[in-house]
């Protein structure tokens, strides 16, 4: 039991950062369970504006993913063409960065 006591004995400045600690805690869990609870009250023309600007996106959205589907399938066609070929070819493992990188000669780690 007397160990228990030792954990829970507490200066006066302990105490105090403590309660101040737990004063600042229970004030941020209010502050946000009373900005969640408030109702948002949005007048007609914000809520059209609103409406606007998530329609404006979506669509910018869609040219987008459009846009790079587009893209990626004329550089199939083009890569398919320069092969001479309709069909694309299986992937060949090609190990070009290990033959273009420069050759260094590797220098023992000095050991002490």
């Amino acid at each position: 039991m007397a160990s228990l006591r030792e954990w829970l004995a507490m200066s006066r400045h302990e105490r105090r950062g403590a309660l101040a600690l737990l004063v600042l805690l229970v004030a941020a869990v209010v502050t946000l369970w009373l900005v969640r609870s408030r109702p948002m009250s949005v007048s007609p023309d914000e809520q059209q504006a609103m409406q606007r600007l998530q329609a404006t996106a979506d669509s910018m959205v869609a040219m987008a993913d459009s846009t790079s589907k587009a893209a990626k399938a004329a550089r199939k066609a083009t890569k398919a063409k320069a092969n001479g070929s309709d069909k694309p070819k299986k992937k060949q493992r090609h190990k070009k960065a290990a033959s273009t990188a420069p050759q260094r000669k590797l220098e023992p780690v000095p050991q002490y």
